[in-house]
């Protein structure tokens, strides 16, 4: 969970929390219908960064994309979404999609690669 907190002022995930570990693990959980892929980027073998693909047929969609906080900033994430999209391409993804939140540092990232947003959606948790 690490890897979704940030010094950042302007982060707007902050220190997220209990109830993200919950749905991180539930995207483990896998859907008969979909294939999925997860990634651990490793540094003197240690975990640094994650992602998580699921795709059918020659569309997919990468996301919980994280960088552990000490080494975010420094190109982790560009490498790892490198990596992810040529090995995407191998497999015949035509379509890709990546899901973040608006103002999230990911979202320049996105950009920057090329990605375009084309939908804005909502999430709805129950009161507590």
């Amino acid at each position: 969970m690490d890897g979704f907190s940030s010094d950042d002022p302007d982060d707007p995930y902050g220190i997220l929390p209990e109830e993200y570990r919950n749905i991180y693990e539930l995207e483990f959980i896998q859907n008969g219908e979909y294939s999925t892929l997860e990634y651990c980027g490793k540094y003197n073998g240690q975990i640094i960064a994650t992602a998580n693909v699921w795709y059918k047929g020659d569309c997919a969609i990468i996301y919980t994309v994280s960088t552990k906080k000490e080494f975010q900033r420094q190109g982790v994430c560009k490498k790892m979404m490198s990596f992810i999209m040529k090995e995407l391409q191998n497999l015949g993804i035509r379509v890709v999609c990546v899901q973040t939140e608006k103002g999230f540092y990911t979202e320049k990232v996105y950009e920057k690669m090329g990605f375009c947003e084309v939908m804005l959606g909502k999430v709805y948790g129950e009161k507590g």
